[in-house]
C-alpha cells in the first residue's frame, strides 16, 4: 500500500512538472506572436507618418516619400501575417503535447482586426 501511495505521488509530482513545462511553452510562443504585432505595428506607424506627415518640397521627393510609407505598412502587414501562421504552427505543436488549454481563434481574430484597420489607414494616405 506505502509503495503504491509514493508511486501515485511522484506521478502526480511529474504530471505536474510536465504541465509546468507546457504552459511556459505556450507562454514563450504567445510572447512571440505578441513581439511580432509590436514590429508590424511598429513598421506600419512609421511608413503612416513617412507617408501623411513629412514634407518635402520636391514632387519626386514626396512621392518616393509616400512609396516608402506604403512599403513600410505592407511590410507590416506581412509581418502580422507572418506572426499568425508561426503562432499557429506552435499552436499545433503543443496540441501534439497536450500543452495548450486555449483557442487559436483570439490570435486570429487580433489579426483580422489589425489588418483591417491598416486597410482603413490606406483609405486615409491613399487620399
Amino acid at each position: 500500500m506505502e509503495g503504491e501511495e509514493s508511486s501515485n505521488i511522484y506521478q502526480k509530482e511529474i504530471s505536474n512538472t510536465v504541465w509546468l513545462a507546457e504552459e511556459q511553452m505556450r507562454m514563450a510562443s504567445e510572447r512571440t506572436y505578441l513581439a511580432w504585432i509590436r514590429t508590424g505595428l511598429t513598421s506600419i506607424g512609421l511608413g503612416v507618418a513617412a507617408a501623411k506627415f513629412l514634407i518635402f518640397e520636391n514632387l519626386w521627393n514626396r512621392a518616393a516619400g509616400k512609396a516608402a510609407g506604403i512599403s513600410l505598412i505592407i511590410w507590416g502587414m506581412a509581418i502580422f501575417l507572418f506572426a499568425l501562421f508561426n503562432y499557429q504552427k506552435s499552436y499545433h505543436k503543443l496540441q501534439i503535447f497536450k500543452a495548450s488549454r486555449h483557442a487559436l481563434f483570439p490570435m486570429i481574430v487580433i489579426t483580422v482586426a489589425l489588418l483591417l484597420m491598416v486597410f482603413v489607414l490606406f483609405a486615409v494616405i491613399l487620399e
